[in-house]
């Protein structure tokens, strides 16, 4: 981790701007290893000429005094968006800067209009966030922050994703989640990981329609105390199905004055498509009724 002040990584991600640097490493910024570019190009598509030139007025603090003793605190805009369309998010946190800035509202600019490009997580397709921070009068922050909620993010939250951030598959296709202690990885090493992981799989195939096979398997950012993989099966019986999830609980006795354990499935859990989760009521195939859009 970094040990430079906000002000200080603030000064530094700047300053690689400036240099007319397009990439840069949110290491050299913010203490990680993620990479964040300036999206200077798609934003100059949307800007009106009034807000280019508020936030090219670029400021170096989190908060600024005018002389007339006014205060400016930060607003902080982002959404998240596929890696690829980062003009959609653009275009959404051009449009608030646009109304910022006819309204009189904008100071000067943390940071303009970038993207970030966020670590692969199970279940979710590569994604980034698209950001920038403004300078606002400290009265009209947390009326602003309401009024544009879909947008506006505490500091350091990475927004809500403004379109479907599910990977794409093909028919027959279905995700799985699984998982690894990180204590189990840590004694037994990556080879160990990759064998638990191999295990987690064998009681999925076990237990999925007959014909079911492993197509992908992805490993994942490690985000806690757990290792995960996103697993993608294909059965064409399955061609409704998006997901399943199995639960367990971890079991264990002494036998032959040895300590042995298992996980016991407590049960399974498939999402269709349409999001929802399959009932034991309901059949794979689409309803008429559902077919048609109607419950």
């Amino acid at each position: 981790m970094s040990n430079m002040s906000v002000e200080d990584e603030i000064e530094a991600l700047h300053k690689a701007l400036e240099a007319g640097k397009k990439d840069l490493t949110t290491a050299q910024a913010i203490g990680s290893n993620m990479e964040v570019k300036e999206l200077k190009e798609l934003s100059d598509k949307y800007l009106t000429d009034k807000a280019k030139r508020d936030v090219s007025k670029v400021s170096r603090q989190l908060t600024a005094m005018e002389k007339d003793g006014q205060v400016y605190t930060a607003l902080y805009l982002a959404v998240q968006v596929r890696n690829g369309n980062e003009d959609k998010g653009v275009r959404v946190i051009s449009d608030v800067i646009n109304e910022l800035s006819k309204d009189g509202f904008i100071h000067s600019c943390l940071s303009p209009i970038s993207s970030l490009a966020l670590v692969r997580m199970p279940l979710v397709t590569q994604s980034s966030v698209v950001f920038s921070f403004v300078l606002v009068p400290g009265g009209e922050n947390d009326r602003l922050m309401k009024k544009y909620k879909e947008v506006s993010v505490e500091e350091g939250e990475l927004g809500k994703p403004i379109e479907d951030l599910s990977p794409k598959l093909e028919e027959g296709e279905f995700l799985a989640e699984v998982t690894v202690t990180q204590i189990l990885g840590m004694v037994g090493g990556p080879g160990k990981v990759k064998e638990l992981i191999q295990q987690e799989i064998d009681q999925y195939l076990a237990i999925l329609p007959k014909g079911t096979v492993v197509r992908e398997v992805v490993d994942c950012a490690v985000t806690g105390l757990f290792i995960p993989a996103e697993v993608k099966f294909y059965n064409p019986i399955m061609s409704d199905i998006k997901q399943v999830n199995l639960d367990w609980v971890r079991h264990g006795a002494m036998i032959d004055e040895k300590y042995k354990e298992c996980n016991l499935i407590t049960g399974i859990r498939y999402t269709r498509r349409n999001g929802r989760e399959l009932l034991g009521r309901d059949n794979i195939k689409l309803s008429e009724n559902e077919a048609n859009g109607e419950e």
